[in-house]
């Protein structure tokens, strides 16, 4: 991702965080809460990566039929876990996806993923949407491939390298997660900065009625 696109979406993350956090402390601490699962979520599936690529290394047997597994549980557990995180935060700033009953993670859960990235869209964050991704998890998720060759897959007469396509989204999530992070610190000391600054003038209000 370009350095540029990573800023652009850091400012619009950082400022729907503010103005959520200024109108719902609940559904903020919800948001911040998910955020932190994303993290450790990343960490621990990097270690998992780690080790099975180590082991691949080590087989000379054909995995391709396991590395699309593997792929299908990237995108369904890190990427849509991340766009849901993602559209709960605009939704909870007053925005409808598709309707307003979708409220909470686990109802954002069960939008299909196109009606998210078309979401997505909408708010300017084109660069997170992975249509894609999203096509060949499909494919893939209805056995609609063929395997050509260790690591490739054939899908619609195009040639697929699904251990090259996994690698990326993983990393394509990872990078999104930290920058997640971090802009949710940066917000999150601002707020603790701000509740010490009216503990501290509610601490001088009570003196000043205590004399």
């Amino acid at each position: 991702m370009l350095s540029n696109e990573k800023s652009e979406i850091e400012k619009k993350l950082i400022k729907q965080m503010k103005l959520l956090a200024n109108t719902s402390l609940d559904s903020y601490e919800d948001f911040f809460n998910k955020s932190k699962e994303l993290t450790h979520q990343m960490i621990e599936w990097n270690h998992i990566m780690e080790k099975v690529n180590s082991a691949i290394e080590n087989l000379n047997e054909d995995l391709t039929f396991f590395n699309t597994t593997f792929y299908l549980a990237i995108f369904e557990i890190n990427y849509v876990s991340l766009i849901d995180c993602i559209c709960f935060l605009y939704i909870k700033n007053g925005l409808i996806l598709k309707n307003n009953s979708i409220n909470n993670f686990d109802s954002i859960g069960r939008v299909n993923t196109s009606i998210k990235h078309d979401f997505l869209e909408k708010q300017g964050l084109d660069t997170l949407v992975r249509k894609e991704d999203n096509q060949l998890r499909n494919k893939i998720a209805h056995y609609d491939f063929t395997i050509i060759s260790k690591g490739k897959l054939s899908v619609q007469e195009k040639e697929i390298d699904i251990i090259r396509r996994a690698i990326e989204l993983n990393s394509f999530v990872k990078e999104i997660v930290e920058m997640l992070n971090r802009t949710t610190e940066i917000v999150k000391a601002n707020l603790d900065s701000k509740a010490n600054e009216i503990r501290q003038l509610m601490d001088e209000l009570q003196k000043r009625k205590i004399k």
